[in-house]
């Protein structure tokens, strides 16, 4: 991440909308994303899948009838 307003010296981690498309890839192809967050400098923080940034996630299979 990078700004012409300031430096960004923290990592940034995915907005709402980012990790609800990068949680409904990872179950459309069952593969887990690595997430790798940093900044124009300091830190880099990784997380392995987007159950990390997202831990309450659903997806369309919770919505769908569990019949009787």
């Amino acid at each position: 991440a990078s700004s012409d307003q300031f430096h960004v010296d923290k990592p940034v981690a995915p907005c709402g909308a980012c990790r609800q498309a990068i949680a409904e890839y990872e179950h459309r192809y069952k593969k887990n994303i690595r997430i790798i967050m940093t900044g124009e400098s300091g830190k880099v923080i990784a997380a392995d899948n987007i159950g990390c940034l997202l831990p309450f996630q659903f997806n369309g299979d919770d919505l769908k009838s569990k019949g009787k």
